[in-house]
């Protein structure tokens, strides 16, 4: 590559402001400008091994790969180059058996995480192009790490607010806007779970011991919901999660074993805590303003109805305990 196709390259690359638009970008650069064959990319998911960082990978066991740019449901199998690249936490090229090529596999880490892997073909190169190559895939892997941050909130690990509600914005443009894909929409359910009397954590533990249960909850959460559902701390010690592929029964049950599941939680030093929910049925385009309006009405109804609960805004609606909200179609509205 050329100087000018060099900073053309990076130039377009620090463009992206998105965890997903940047991988795409990049592959499509890689076969672009380098060539690339078979250009994916896979998420590394394993509720299991989340914060057991000091386990000898030796002994873990080989978590679930998703292309997230394809199909979050799809489980890619792990080969023994892939499973190699994940142990040993290091990039790896070699000469394909089948071309005169090279296969090319970078991890990207985050902490000492490997959170997706970059796998593709290229053709054999000469040694100064190979050098190209390594410092643009070493600066996507930075790029990525702060882009990662940007998008977590920093003390539980989940994601913040903002990029929750741009997620949250193009699905329901996808299900929903002119650019929808052929068929039905799939179902999408919101959540807002709220922890039951934390003031009264803080104040007779302080702060610091509040700020654990905050974490030790998100931990649960990571592993009570499923990869593809989104867990976002909306603020305080209060959750958001978007749940796909579900309607709203099925929304309530799941929500209900994990409350079940926060109940029978010990925290340590705080002991039991317990959590109350409020869910909503995503059918239409409208303001997610009046989305999240929906979900927290029915979060509140549980609050003053006893708490420790699930409550549906439909089923709710439905029995004249509330009002329904006059939801608005049209643009879906960021705060």
């Amino acid at each position: 590559m050329d100087i000018p196709g060099l900073y053309s390259f990076i130039d377009t690359l620090t463009r992206q402001h998105d965890q997903l638009r940047m991988v795409r970008c990049f592959l499509d650069l890689l076969t672009k400008e380098f060539s690339a064959q078979d250009a994916s990319y896979y998420e590394v998911h394993s509720h299991n091994l989340k914060n057991k960082e000091k386990q000898n990978n030796d002994q873990q066991e080989v978590p679930r790969l998703y292309n997230p740019l394809v199909n979050k449901n799809t489980i890619v199998e792990f080969d023994e180059q892939l499973r190699n690249v994940y142990k040993s936490r290091e990039m790896f090229i070699g000469d394909t058996s089948e071309t005169d090529g090279r296969r090319c596999i970078y991890p990207v880490v985050v902490g000492l995480q490997v959170f997706g892997l970059i796998d593709f073909k290229i053709p054999a190169h000469e040694n100064k192009v190979m050098e190209q190559l390594g410092f643009l895939i070493r600066l996507f892997g930075n790029l990525f790490i702060l882009i990662y941050k940007k998008e977590r909130d920093g003390l539980t690990g989940l994601l913040n607010r903002l990029d929750f509600e741009n997620r949250v914005h193009r699905i329901i443009n996808h299900n929903f806007g002119n650019e929808r894909r052929v068929g039905a929409p799939d179902d999408l359910c919101i959540a807002i779970a709220d922890i039951d009397y934390f003031k009264k954590v803080n104040d007779e533990f302080g702060h610091l011991f509040g700020d654990e249960v905050l974490v030790h909850l998100s931990q649960l959460m990571n592993r009570s919901f499923r990869d593809q559902d989104l867990i976002c701390r909306y603020g305080g010690e209060e959750f958001a999660i978007a749940i796909h592929g579900v309607g709203i029964n099925s929304a309530t049950r799941i929500l209900e074993r994990f409350i079940k599941a926060v109940q029978a939680y010990q925290v340590p030093q705080v002991g039991s805590v317990t959590m109350s929910v409020g869910v909503v049925q995503v059918t239409k385009k409208e303001l997610l303003t009046n989305i999240i309006d929906k979900a927290d009405k029915a979060l509140y109804f549980a609050k003053e109805n006893g708490r420790n609960q699930v409550q549906a805004y439909e089923t709710l609606v439905a029995e004249h305990k509330l009002q329904e909200v006059d939801a608005r179609a049209g643009d879906i509205e960021l705060f």
